[in-house]
């Protein structure tokens, strides 16, 4: 079943609105994260409390040890307010290691989201079905937007598009489905994997007829693909390419070079719209 317009705006402004949430957690953890960082400074009011408690007045609000102006709870004694803080030290400190693998975890997550804006924008009906099936399967979309895939059809796979002539033949996908199926099913070990650097966007892999006007071409692509008409493009072997757990689609790159492309040839520009029909 094609997706009409209307389910793809549908779709459009669904991933959005979860982007900007996603945005917000983001924020709100790096807040929370700054936060306990700026209250590590209280294992050093436990230890001067500790080191000039013989300085210390009953019932006072407060101690001025050097630079430090410490708060006192005046129904506590001073080795109590010592260990107060460093109870809130110790706090403060386990919410530091909490939140920074959490913050790593929504990065990738945004990441995920946005690449997904980008398949969406470019993508067939095929594609975008396919896009609504990964989406369900991620746990990201509502009832109203969900699509099962046929029981019938639980080994089917997701075929990539493909960029073909006498000297080359490129892969690339148009959600992760279709890029794992290239990356991790089709290509070989010494296949040469492309990916915009620090950027969402699609797996492109250079199945056949390698050599530096392929490459020029891939990395064109890859750029394209991400709606941007110059940047960085890693370049790598597929062995160097391995699975990231945090979302389908997402990977890490061991061992890459980078391509510079400064802008987009006009040739290439129209090839690719032409590819896409737009």
């Amino acid at each position: 079943k094609a997706e009409s317009m209307e389910d793809i705006l549908m779709l459009e402004n669904e991933l959005t609105r979860i982007l900007k949430v996603t945005k917000k957690k983001k924020d709100n953890l790096i807040k929370d994260l700054e936060s306990a960082k700026n209250h590590l400074i209280y294992k050093d009011y436990g230890q001067l409390l500790y080191l000039e408690q013989l300085s210390y007045v009953p019932k006072s609000t407060f101690m001025d040890i050097g630079n430090f102006h410490i708060m006192l709870d005046p129904k506590l004694d001073v080795i109590e307010n010592a260990n107060k803080y460093f109870k809130k030290y110790h706090k403060a400190k386990l919410a530091i290691d909490t939140l920074t693998p959490l913050i790593e975890k929504t990065e990738y997550e945004i990441h995920y989201l946005e690449t997904k804006l980008l398949e969406l924008d470019k993508g067939t009906p095929r594609d975008v079905l396919e896009l609504k099936q990964e989406l369900s399967l991620e746990g990201y979309l509502k009832n109203q937007f969900k699509v099962h895939p046929s029981k019938k059809n639980k080994k089917v796979k997701y075929e990539p598009h493909y960029l073909v002539s006498d000297e080359y033949k490129i892969g690339f996908g148009m959600n992760a489905l279709q890029n794992e199926e290239l990356t991790f099913s089709i290509a070989k070990k010494d296949d040469i994997f492309l990916h915009v650097d620090k950027a969402p966007g699609s797996h492109v892999v250079i199945l056949g007829g390698d050599s530096n006007k392929t490459r020029l071409l891939a990395s064109e692509l890859a750029l394209y693909l991400s709606n941007k008409n110059e940047g960085d493009v890693m370049i790598a072997k597929k062995q160097d390419v391995k699975k990231n757990k945090e979302a389908k689609g997402l990977v890490n790159v061991l061992n890459y070079k980078l391509i510079t492309i400064k802008k987009i040839r006009e040739e290439s520009l129209l090839f690719f719209k032409d590819y896409f029909n737009l």
